[in-house]
């Protein structure tokens, strides 16, 4: 589920892109539907994710992976409008396209990386390391 949220968000912003290459003005409406809907799905995915990833470390970790992942998502989060400036930089329609086009292939690569990882779906949550490991390996459903 996280997956496909995460490549529909990418798949709308990178379609925000036809109206600014081949509509008119009268078409930008057209724009501002696949950015509200990206945004939907991104606000989404990250839903997912937060709850995804309390499933994902034992519980003798769990308060500070989930911290130090969030901190991770809030740089990411203030990095965010500068991508908004690379359309300073390139002129013309390619550097107004240019923010959609990176922000969206970095959330489908996210979506397709996040398939890498493991099942947590009718699995006991775990409680510590023991459970984690056996034998030395990580252990995947």
């Amino acid at each position: 589920m996280h997956a496909s949220v995460m490549v529909l968000a990418g798949i709308t912003c990178i379609a925000g892109i036809f109206p600014v290459l081949y509509g008119t003005k009268a078409h930008r409406w057209m724009l501002t539907v696949s950015s509200i809907l990206g945004r939907l799905f991104i606000t989404a995915s990250f839903a997912i994710v937060y709850l995804y990833t309390l499933e994902l470390y034992p519980t003798c970790i769990r308060n500070g992976a989930l911290g130090a992942l969030s901190t991770f998502a809030r740089v990411g989060g203030a990095l965010a409008p500068y991508i908004l400036n690379f359309s300073d930089f390139v002129p013309g329609k390619v550097g107004q396209i240019l923010p959609m086009v990176l922000m969206g292939a970095l959330s489908i690569i996210a979506g397709l990386f996040s398939l890498l990882l493991p099942e947590t779906n009718n699995r006991k949550m775990m409680d510590n390391f023991n459970d984690v490991t056996k034998s030395g390996k990580l252990e995947f459903a």
